[in-house]
């Protein structure tokens, strides 16, 4: 049986599973992940932690995507300073996601916490599954506090009906992103009220998130203080990673989504720029390319 390093460098997911195999247990490093974002977007602080949880909860959602296509897209649009968040995770647990607005001033609930439910505010999560061989998921609910871990957990609860408990922190110092990561605990189908009474009780007396990060803790240290028995069994480690999918082809074939009408407009100009949401990265397309392009599409 090959030996799964369970403390590589870096970010990274663990899962496991417990309690009989009847629960099953994932955690993530993703410092690394929320330190890009930052810098890519130039994000301030609150809009990091916002942003980063965000991505990471939906890092720790992407277990079920088994074929190579498979993702995750995550939507929160609200009335907060933050406007709203979008982030995509792909079957390989990489992730990209971005804000509407990226400087957000600092507010704190309490000493060296940061309000990020107030600079979300009210809104809707919306979560879209896309999974080979079967039509996009979508589904929708209010965001019940704008914390984020309790708003995909309440999603996950509804929506889906899974019982489920997650943790996220991100931790911002004068340097940046000093921790960042996660957790997600899930009843299997099945299982029975004894395995909901021990979760419900684990959690009660288990320390947020982001003491564990502070102290020290790998993702996989985490699940074992969190699971306290003896058949605790990894089953995989997979490096994480911030990722954008973005190419010349993908922005050409969005251009085209515009409708004759609207692209012959850009014809006028002398070329059009898009610009990627999600890295920041440009792309220009001469006058004499578009027009090749609306000939292609349109040869009438």
């Amino acid at each position: 049986m090959t030996q799964i390093n369970l403390h590589p460098d870096g970010d990274y997911l663990v899962r496991a599973l417990v309690y009989d195999d009847q629960v099953r247990m994932t955690a993530i490093r993703s410092t690394d992940t929320v330190t890009e974002a930052m810098r890519i977007h130039g994000l301030t602080p609150m809009a990091s932690v916002a942003l980063g949880r965000f991505m990471t909860g939906l890092q720790l959602m992407s277990l079920d995507l088994k074929n190579e296509g498979d993702s995750i897209t995550g939507i929160i649009r609200s009335d907060g300073p933050i406007r709203g968040m979008t982030a995509i995770v792909e079957q390989d647990s990489r992730v990209r996601g971005y804000v509407i607005n990226n400087d957000l001033e600092t507010t704190l609930r309490s000493p060296g916490k940061l309000d990020v439910a107030s600079a979300v505010g009210q809104g809707i999560l919306t979560v879209i599954r896309k999974q080979a061989g079967a039509k996009p998921y979508n589904g929708n609910v209010e965001l019940i506090s704008g914390e984020i871990a309790e708003d995909l957990t309440y999603y996950l609860a509804t929506s889906e009906q899974i019982p489920t408990i997650m943790g996220l922190g991100v931790n911002c110092d004068k340097n940046g992103i000093r921790q960042a990561g996660g957790y997600l605990i899930q009843a299997m189908p099945g299982a029975g009220p004894d395995v909901i009474d021990w979760l419900e009780r684990r959690i009660g007396s288990f320390p947020d998130v982001t003491y564990w990060l502070d102290e020290g803790f790998t993702p996989a240290q985490i699940l074992d203080l969190f699971a306290g028995r003896q058949d605790l069994r990894y089953l995989e480690v997979k490096p994480t990673s911030y990722h954008c999918t973005c190419s010349r082809e993908r922005m050409a074939e969005a251009l085209m989504t515009l409708g004759r009408s609207d692209f012959e407009e850009l014809l006028e100009d002398d070329g059009a720029t898009l610009t990627c949401e999600f890295c920041n990265k440009h792309y220009y397309f001469p006058a004499d390319e578009l027009r090749r392009m609306a000939a292609e599409a349109w040869p009438d």
